[in-house]
C-alpha cells in the first residue's frame, strides 16, 4: 500500500506537492535576497545622493603670478551618488552641479545661504563610467572660495558650523543634499 502511494500518487496529492515545493523555492528566494546587501534600486529616486562628505581645504594660492597673494581656500567635496542600475549610470552626464556654502546657526540650526555656485560645463564622461559596473559610485568636487568670500571657513566662528548642500542634474533628474562639513568648536 506505501509502495503504491510512494509510486503512483492519488492526483490531490501531486498538486500538494507540486504546491508545497513552489512554497519552499518562493521562501528561499525572498530570504536569500533578504540577505543581499541593499542595491540602488532600493534608493529613492532615479538619482540619489546617498552620501556628502566634505573638508575645508588649502587649495594653493590667489593672486598675480609671481606676487605672494593670499591662502586660496576651498571645499573638497566627496560624493557617493546612486542611479536604479549600471546601464543608466553609463548614459548619466551631468548637465549642471551646484554647491551652495551655508553659515549654520548652532544655537538655532538655521542655515544661512551665503554663496551659491552651478557650474553647467560640458561633461565628456558619464557619472558611472569608473564605478566598475555598478549603480553607485564616488564623485569629487572641489569649489575654490575666493578671498572675498572668506568667513566661517576661515575665521572660526565659535556660534557658527559650515554647511554645503550639493546638487547634481542629469537632463530631467536632480537631486541634492546637504551636510556640515565644518564646525570649528565641536559638533553642531
Amino acid at each position: 500500500m506505501i509502495r503504491q502511494l510512494l509510486c503512483h500518487p492519488p492526483r490531490p496529492l501531486q498538486h500538494l506537492t507540486v504546491a508545497g515545493l513552489a512554497v519552499i523555492i518562493c521562501a528561499a528566494v525572498v530570504v536569500a535576497d533578504s540577505a543581499s546587501p541593499a542595491t540602488a534600486l532600493t534608493a529613492p529616486g532615479r538619482l540619489h545622493i546617498h552620501a556628502l562628505r566634505g573638508l575645508v581645504v588649502k587649495l594653493g594660492r590667489y593672486g598675480a603670478s609671481g606676487a605672494a597673494g593670499h591662502d586660496l581656500l576651498g571645499v573638497r567635496l566627496r560624493v557617493t551618488v546612486c542611479v536604479r542600475s549600471a546601464a543608466e549610470a553609463l548614459n548619466a552626464y551631468p548637465s549642471a552641479i551646484g554647491v551652495t556654502h551655508f553659515a549654520v546657526s548652532k544655537k538655532t540650526r538655521r542655515w544661512w545661504p551665503a554663496r551659491t555656485v552651478v557650474d553647467r560645463a560640458p561633461w565628456l564622461v558619464p557619472l558611472g563610467e569608473r564605478w566598475r559596473g555598478k549603480a553607485c559610485g564616488p564623485v569629487w568636487i572641489e569649489d575654490p572660495i575666493p578671498p572675498t568670500h572668506y568667513g566661517i571657513e576661515s575665521l572660526g566662528n565659535p556660534n557658527d558650523c559650515y554647511g554645503v548642500a550639493l546638487t547634481i542634474k542629469v537632463g530631467a533628474m536632480r537631486a541634492t543634499k546637504r551636510a556640515i562639513i565644518r564646525c570649528p568648536f565641536g559638533s553642531g
